[in-house]
């Protein structure tokens, strides 16, 4: 198959965390094939035309995400595909027994049942599927939720792709997602704007915000805390592992939350943002011995 940009940045952000420390080798292998294949996904939904036909600006300006409450019946073919291709990658990925593989296999491709528990999710949070796993017999519960964002993922990517450029032009402030409303799972400080001097930017770039499930990344204050907007000093901080100051912890004391954070400048290539937090867990371990929360729960970060 061709390697797009995007799987060669994930396959390069998957070498980089090997090459850097032998204990994520394991890890490397897990959840590596699951990110490949969900890229594949992706494309395959971008090149069946997916898109957000409009976005109310009006709802935006309110602080309501573009897919709150939308029904997304409209992209059913598209999620039920990515389900299926998805499920076996997503059952190796968990290591699920043959009969709670099964079960989830069932559960996800019942007529519709993939749109229904994705949009049970956006509106609820993944809390929201704990009763329809334990009512299907999955075990663990926690499994169907990951699925259900594995699969919907790729494709809400493409509709959030397909907004970008109107929201461009809108202002969003808030913590948590303009397109799909859920939580980010990264922040990144990108590279100076071409013409910008570094030291208008505090040394840095300006602070993009990673959606953990859809992927988008937008704009916010480099000052404030995501979960609860915390801006005092006093309440925040930076914690980090010697030698890796580009790689830290966003901690805020005020909520109790936490987020990792990376420098872009400090990357000889630019990294994919979902693979590069699966070799930093030593920060979420460092983080939970500090007893904070982070603002997004992956697969990952609950490893610890």
């Amino acid at each position: 198959m061709t390697l797009t940009p995007t799987l060669a940045r994930i396959e390069s952000t998957v070498e980089g965390i090997r090459s850097r420390d032998a204990a994520y080798h394991p890890l490397t292998e897990r959840f590596g094939p699951l990110f490949i294949m969900k890229e594949r996904v992706r494309e395959a939904s971008r090149n069946a035309g997916l898109l957000v036909p409009d976005i109310d600006e009006a709802r935006l300006t309110d602080g309501v995400p573009v897919l709150a409450g939308l029904d997304l019946a409209s992209w059913s073919e598209a999620l039920a595909d990515a389900a299926r291709l998805l499920l076996p990658v997503i059952i190796e990925t968990l290591a699920l027994a043959p009969d709670n593989g099964e079960r989830l296999r069932k559960l996800l491709l019942a007529p519709g049942k993939t749109t229904k528990l994705l949009r049970s999710r956006l509106d609820g949070g993944p809390d929201r599927l704990v009763d329809p796993a334990t009512a299907a017999g999955i075990t663990p519960a926690a499994a169907l939720p990951f699925a259900v964002d594995a699969a919907g993922g790729p494709v809400l990517a493409c509709l959030a792709e397909s907004v970008t450029a109107k929201l461009a032009g809108v202002t969003w402030e808030r913590g948590f997602c303009p397109v799909c409303g859920c939580a980010p799972s990264i922040a990144q400080l990108a590279q100076p704007d071409s013409g910008q001097s570094e030291y208008l930017v505090g040394g840095g770039g300006k602070k993009f915000l990673h959606c953990s499930l859809c992927g988008h990344d937008w704009h916010f204050s480099r000052t404030a805390c995501a979960a609860c907007g915390n801006e005092d000093d006093k309440a925040r901080e930076l914690l980090f592992v010697d030698g890796a100051r580009h790689e830290r912890i966003e901690a805020c004391r005020a909520c109790g939350s936490y987020m990792l954070c990376v420098d872009l400048r400090e990357y000889a290539a630019r990294p994919d943002p979902d693979v590069l937090q699966v070799g930093l867990i030593h920060l979420d371990i460092l983080a939970r011995k500090q007893a904070l929360t982070p603002l997004a729960y992956t697969l990952w970060n609950t490893l610890t």
